[in-house]
C-alpha cells in the first residue's frame, strides 16, 4: 500500500536512492578502471552521468511504488535544492575554509588551485545538475491518478 508522506520526505529519500547510492557506486567502480587517460576520462565524466541517470530511474521507481506523488514538481524543485546544498555549495565552503587554514599555500599556488578546486568541480557538478534534473523531471510524474483508482477498485 502506498504512503501519503510529506514532499521534502520523499525528495530525500529519492534524493539518497537516486544520487548518494549511485554515486557510491560510480565512485567504487573507478577503483577498478585501470589508470589511462580514456578510462580516467570515461570513469570521471562518462560513468557518473550514466550511473546518476541510473540511478535517478531507480529512485523515481522507488518513490512512485512506495509514496503518493500528489505534485512532482514540488518534489523535483526539493530533490534540486539539496542537490545544489551538498553538491555545490558545501565542497565550495569546505575548500575556501582549507584556504583561511593555509593562505600563503594558496597565494603561491592560487591558479591551478582555482582551476581543479574550483572551477573544474563546478562544472561537473554543473553537468551533473543537468542531468539529475532532465532525469528526474522524465521520471517522477504525479500518481494520484494511479491511487485513487486503487482505492475504488478496493471497495467494491
Amino acid at each position: 500500500m502506498k504512503k501519503q508522506i510529506n514532499t521534502w520526505f520523499v525528495a530525500a529519500i529519492y534524493y539518497i536512492a537516486a544520487f548518494i547510492i549511485p554515486h557510491i557506486i560510480a565512485i567504487e567502480i573507478g577503483h577498478f578502471l585501470p589508470e589511462t587517460k580514456i578510462t580516467q576520462f570515461f570513469g570521471s565524466w562518462i560513468l557518473p552521468i550514466i550511473i546518476i541517470m541510473g540511478g535517478a530511474w531507480f529512485g523515481a521507481y522507488y518513490i512512485n511504488k512506495y509514496y503518493i506523488i500528489n505534485n512532482a514538481k514540488k518534489i523535483i524543485k526539493s530533490v534540486l535544492i539539496y542537490m545544489l546544498i551538498f553538491n555545490i555549495l558545501f565542497p565550495i565552503l569546505t575548500v575556501a575554509a582549507n584556504e583561511l587554514y593555509n593562505p600563503f599555500w594558496f597565494m603561491a599556488n592560487m591558479t591551478e588551485y582555482i582551476l581543479n578546486k574550483y572551477f573544474l568541480p563546478l562544472i561537473f557538478n554543473a553537468t551533473l545538475l543537468i542531468v539529475f534534473y532532465l532525469a528526474t523531471a522524465k521520471f517522477i510524474k504525479n500518481n494520484t491518478s494511479q491511487t485513487k483508482n486503487l482505492i475504488s477498485e478496493t471497495n467494491k
